[in-house]
């Protein structure tokens, strides 16, 4: 895949999960009168989940990925340190 067609692919995916952020806005007054909240409340319960949830789940996927690309290049350079023997 080229650079640009990288950077444009990127741009596009953010933008779309950035907007799946703002979809429950109109929803908020449905979900307090449905707990019997507040929409204020509801909109705080969004913005926490939006504000430290997603960021917690994406670092820990980020933590989870590269831990195991680096068992990868470590088993990938036991095996060719085993072949040159």
């Amino acid at each position: 895949m080229s650079f640009p067609t990288a950077v444009l692919a990127l741009s596009l995916t953010g933008t779309l999960v950035f907007g799946q952020l703002y979809t429950v806005i109109p929803l908020h007054p449905l979900m307090a009168a449905d707990r019997g909240n507040e929409p204020g409340t509801a909109a705080w319960a969004a913005t926490a989940f939006a504000g430290f949830g997603f960021p917690a789940v994406s670092l820990s996927a980020v933590v989870i990925l590269g831990a195991g690309a680096l068992l990868a290049l470590g088993s990938v350079a036991r095996f060719q340190a085993g072949r040159r023997l």
